[in-house]
């Protein structure tokens, strides 16, 4: 999986935004037993 965040530098520490984004990944994408590895996320 690949995550790419754009952000202005002079935004803050995004460390906890990206623990939820990455939670929201594994719940609803990588714990889903209909998705494939490897095909798209639509």
């Amino acid at each position: 999986m690949q995550l790419i965040l754009i952000a202005h530098p002079r935004t803050g520490d995004l460390r906890e935004s990206l623990k939820y984004i990455y939670n929201l990944y594994v719940e609803y994408v990588v714990k889903n037993l209909m998705y494939t590895p490897g095909t798209p996320i639509k």
